[in-house]
């Protein structure tokens, strides 16, 4: 999650995600885009968070909407750590992995 803003096709791949589903998550959770189809980096952080409350607390939609009305800021930073400490993993595997042709 590099870029600044994200085609529709960039934000579902980066979600693994299938671009119908985002696009059903952006209408129900009132994500817009622009005229471009761009959404920004604050966009995709709603959207991962809307992700981690679905498949990972396993809240309905409605629910999962109440949740994150209700504590916004607790869970983006909850989102953030969790994806910089998947960053953090597949970079401790890919030097495992490097450690291991030696």
């Amino acid at each position: 999650m590099q870029n600044q803003i994200y085609s529709i096709e960039e934000a579902a791949n980066a979600l693994s995600i299938k671009r119908e589903l985002l696009l059903r998550w952006m209408d129900y959770f009132e994500v817009k885009a622009d005229k471009s189809k761009m959404l920004t980096k604050e966009q995709l952080t709603l959207l991962r968070t809307v992700q981690y409350l679905l498949h990972e607390k396993g809240y309905t939609m409605e629910g999962a909407k109440a949740v994150y009305q209700n504590k916004q800021t607790q869970l983006k930073e909850a989102v953030e750590i969790i994806d910089e400490l998947s960053s953090i993993k597949t970079y401790l595997l890919n030097v495992k992995s490097n450690l291991q042709e030696l």
